[in-house]
């Protein structure tokens, strides 16, 4: 029996090896890809604070109006290279140029409000985005997360329902976010994944009525990264349930042969 014991312990080992990105705090990995984004200022132009979202192999999703140093509604040259800071595991610091944006104006359009920033590293990612058929599966009220620099120096959690959506291309949520948090991740609760970036906040005019969030979906992002041709290299395949099935299935075959030997073995000694 010391080789079933052994089957189970490598199958167990497999098992980790596959999902040890999901042990930990269930906001850890989404925490870890969150960086504050600073502009650097440049012949008077102001510095701005935002956050980002580290996708993979060193890109960043954040807001084009975190980026735009002058608030002109647009990126010109002087504002392509920005500061990125990241403060878990531990802090660490680099700069990114801003290789991508969205073609019209934040100003005028709010959809249109969308920075992809590569860092001069690579730095991989275990923040999965959602695909179109999985945001439109996280409905009316379903608990959502964000995780922003809501004052430019660490990380706010901030928990609240998906609300209604389509405000001029945005979605809306009940997550009471403030100045610093546009740029960072709105994630769905039950499965992790990034469904958005917040890119504005609403103040209630009641004192009984909550604020509320507005983000732009996953889908807009997706779109505007196969725009750019861009997808493939920015998001992290999710495998998750091809991975799953194809551990089962060889542990399985592992532990049938394991076990066809030990018969074996046993058959031998008999004899």
């Amino acid at each position: 029996m010391k080789w079933s014991g052994a089957c189970l312990l490598a199958v167990a080992v497999l098992i980790y090896a596959t999902y040890k990105d999901m042990v930990g705090s269930p906001y850890e990995k989404q925490l870890y890809a969150t960086c504050i984004v600073k502009t650097i200022p440049f012949f008077g132009r102001g510095l701005k604070t935002g956050t980002g979202v580290l996708l993979n192999n060193g890109y960043i999703i954040t807001n084009k109006h975190v980026v735009d140093s002058n608030s002109d509604g647009f990126v010109d040259d002087f504002e392509k290279h920005v500061s990125i800071e990241f403060l878990f595991p531990s802090p660490k610091s680099y700069i990114g140029e801003v290789i991508a944006n969205s073609n019209g104006s934040w100003r005028s359009v709010d959809i249109d409000d969308i920075a992809l920033v590569k860092l001069n590293t690579i730095l991989k990612s275990n923040v999965s985005v959602a695909t179109d058929k999985e945001y439109s599966q996280v409905k009316f009220g379903d608990m959502l997360f964000a995780i922003g620099n809501s004052d430019g120096e660490s990380p706010h959690l901030t928990i609240g329902p998906k609300s209604t959506g389509n405000f001029r291309g945005l979605d809306r949520a009940g997550l009471s976010i403030y100045h610093g948090n546009s740029g960072g991740g709105i994630y769905d609760q039950s499965s992790g994944k990034l469904i958005g970036i917040t890119t504005s906040i609403r103040r209630s005019p009641y004192e009984m009525v909550p604020d509320w969030s507005e983000y732009i979906t996953a889908p807009t992002i997706r779109k505007f990264l196969r725009e750019k041709n861009l997808e493939d290299r920015v998001i992290r395949r999710d495998y998750g349930a091809q991975c799953f099935i194809l551990t089962i299935l060889i542990g399985a075959v592992f532990l049938l042969w394991m076990a066809n030997l030990e018969l074996k073995n046993v058959a031998r000694v008999k004899k």
